[in-house]
């Protein structure tokens, strides 16, 4: 549970998480608060291309709901969010989005380390 459940644990009745963070944290932040039935506000940060929820590139599913991040959001019940799909929706554009790691001309991150 890490760190955040020893605190939970520690510090008593809590009544409300918010994480802000990246797309891992955030659902390790929901799996800690879950077990003790904390409500729990995350702040999705998928792409977005044009703030209006027409090109859907930022849809989550929330409740078995679609949602769409720029519009609905970004803040959503992280016990609702289906973080299996929302993780494997973010690496849609990974080889897109390290193209300037690897152009960069910097030895270190050319080589991947």
């Amino acid at each position: 549970m890490g760190r955040l459940g020893e605190i939970l644990r520690a510090e008593g009745p809590v009544h409300r998480v918010i994480i802000n963070g990246c797309t891992f944290l955030m659902k390790r932040g929901c799996d800690a608060t879950r077990p003790f039935g904390i409500k729990t506000i995350v702040s999705l940060n998928p792409i977005m291309i044009d703030g209006t929820g027409m090109c859907g590139v930022c849809r989550v599913s929330v409740g078995s709901k679609t949602r769409f991040a720029c519009v609905d959001g970004p803040d959503f019940d992280g016990h609702e969010v289906d973080w299996a799909e929302l993780l494997q929706r973010r690496k849609t554009y990974l080889r897109e989005e390290t193209i300037p790691l690897r152009t960069s001309g910097c030895d270190h991150h050319a080589a991947g380390t």
